[in-house]
């Protein structure tokens, strides 16, 4: 089975694609080890927001950045034997992420010096740099670059920041570093209320399904329900709660911290346990979204260093064979928490374990418009479905 986990590098600060030595635990780190290494960490503070207390001069910037390429260069032969990995021009971008981040202050050039000594390899920041305050000493910042290189640990988890949407989130390694295609969940839950909206053939449910709670199973970071919330505060004046479910207590706590930092923590309700199980049975939702963990155990020793070494298996592995155990589950019990006419959203490792969705919520007869969708490099991984109206009720378009 081919690999298609979106690896970490790929994720876009803002508008831009970010890059990413196997450590001895990544092949200890299956079951019960696994969870307690994602349970075990606090809280993190960003290296964005902490203070800034060394200060440095253009000449000190240029020689880290010129020393912190050289590493990069010397290295990329490791990154290359991974297929995927980022080439040495995006972990020159991740450099200037890192140095970024770690800027508290900067006093700049004047302006026609700045034309002066602009470079146009995007690589020069510090040249239109009189000085600066770091938020690291210049030895701890060539630490974290050490890190980055040699043992291969993900930008987000050194800085302790992904950049996901429109949005930042706190990321620890007991959370997956969001990756930019999760984003078309939202996507599709946006198109899905927008043709609900301009629905007028069923007042009453396409009202129920308006005003409904939402689900995101395995939140993780929790950016799925707090994206949700967000696009719910824009379409509706009197927002739907979202409820955030993991089994990872860590994961819950940064998905809390997070919800707070976005301005959505009173429409985010965090349940701890697996899938269904911490939800009331007489709950139904206007949606769910899911996006479990897929990868086949076999196939986790095969990733990348950033994903293997670093990442949590709890988050990664989707059990033997194909890897659909948790999806299985998912599917089996989705249909009863669902309210008449609700969506169902999830992404899967490519197109056999779509199919098998497909299959599994097609063969309870209880889903209708069951699709399959590509994600932006084409590859099959998404299904999206409505649940179809229990008897009696008209069955409107939503």
């Amino acid at each position: 089975m081919q690999c298609v986990l979106l690896e970490p590098f790929l994720v876009g600060r803002i508008a831009v694609k970010r890059g990413l030595a196997k450590t001895k635990r990544a092949k200890h780190m299956k079951g019960a080890h696994a969870s307690a290494l994602c349970d075990a960490s606090d809280i993190p503070i960003r290296l964005v927001d902490r203070p800034g207390k060394y200060p440095v001069n253009s000449s000190q910037l240029d020689d880290v950045r010129k020393w912190g390429q050289d590493v990069a260069a010397r290295n990329i032969a490791y990154f290359e034997a991974s297929n995927g990995s980022p080439m040495l021009k995006e972990l020159y971008q991740e450099l200037e992420w890192l140095i970024t981040d770690s800027t508290a202050e900067r006093v700049e050039c004047s302006p026609r010096l700045k034309v002066a000594t602009s470079g146009d390899d995007g690589f020069s920041a510090s040249s239109t740099t009189r000085s600066a305050i770091l938020r690291q000493s210049i030895p701890e910042l060539q630490q974290l670059w050490m890190r980055r290189i040699i043992d291969r640990v993900p930008l987000q988890y050194l800085t302790n920041t992904a950049h996901w949407r429109d949005m930042e989130f706190t990321v620890n390694t007991s959370v997956l570093i969001p990756r930019p295609e999760t984003e078309l969940l939202i996507d599709f839950a946006c198109e899905w209320l927008r043709e609900l909206e301009s629905n007028t053939e069923n007042h009453t449910m396409n009202y129920n399904l308006l005003s409904g709670p939402w689900l995101d199973l395995g939140t993780g970071s929790g950016i799925l329900a707090i994206a949700l919330a967000k696009e719910l505060q824009r379409k509706c004046a009197d927002a739907s709660s979202v409820y955030a479910v993991d089994v990872s207590v860590a994961a819950l706590e940064l998905a809390r911290d997070n919800a707070r930092r976005n301005g959505v923590q009173d429409s985010i309700k965090t349940l701890h346990g697996s899938w269904f199980n911490p939800i009331k049975k007489d709950v139904r939702f206007t949606g769910i979204l899911t996006n479990p963990p897929y990868i086949p155990t076999d196939l986790l020793e095969s990733l990348q260093p950033e994903v293997c070494s670093h990442e949590p298996w709890l988050a990664l592995d989707g059990g033997g064979g194909d890897g659909s155990a948790h999806l299985v589950t998912i599917c089996r019990d989705v249909k009863n928490f669902l309210l008449p006419g609700g969506l169902f959203a999830v992404e899967t490792h490519g197109l056999e374990q779509a199919r098998l969705v497909q299959h599994l919520l097609n063969s309870t007869e209880a889903f209708r418009d069951v699709h399959l969708k590509a994600d932006y490099s084409g590859i099959v991984r998404y299904v999206t479905a409505r649940k179809v109206n229990d008897p009696g009720v008209m069955d409107g378009a939503c």
